[in-house]
């Protein structure tokens, strides 16, 4: 759809690009945030299963999610084990660790992103599907939710 304006650089870049934003149909509002730069992306997400219930996703994000499926799935409610499981069990878990200069992912934060999806789809059962890609890893190896999508039922 085009609703999203990266690198801008100036008052006069977000004037133009709100103007370009707001003429998207069904577009009445805009967030602004800072841009977070980071290497490593991973897509963490909630789908509710008709047969499993609510079921927590983890694997490679951004472009990369959808080129090379590497995504792993877990039923909710997850547990610290189970989310630190689920990153290991990604064919590139490898970039978890520290990576061209970057520290290593913080886990621990990483897993708390994974447990709360876990959380939210049993706690809330008109969520059906929710989306964050990407989660972008900062040079200090801590997690950051750039972009995110929540579908509810009909």
């Amino acid at each position: 759809m085009g609703g999203v304006a990266l690198n801008v650089r100036s008052m006069e870049d977000v004037r133009h690009e709100a103007d370009r934003l707001l003429e998207i149909q069904g577009c009445t509002a805009l967030i602004v945030q800072q841009y977070v730069k980071g290497s490593r992306e991973f897509v963490c997400g909630m789908k509710r299963d008709e047969h499993f219930g609510p079921c927590v996703a983890f694997g490679l994000g951004g472009v990369l999610t959808e080129a090379i499926a590497d995504v792993v799935f877990r039923v909710a409610p997850l547990t610290h084990w189970d989310a630190k499981d689920m990153m290991e069990q990604i064919q590139g878990r490898n970039i978890l660790a520290p990576f061209r200069g970057e520290q290593a992912v913080n886990r621990e934060n990483l897993g708390k992103i994974l447990i709360k999806l876990g959380e939210i789809g049993l706690q809330f059962p008109q969520v059906k599907e929710i989306d964050i890609n990407p989660v972008l890893i900062r040079q200090d190896g801590m997690p950051i939710a750039v972009d995110a999508l929540i579908v509810l039922k009909d």
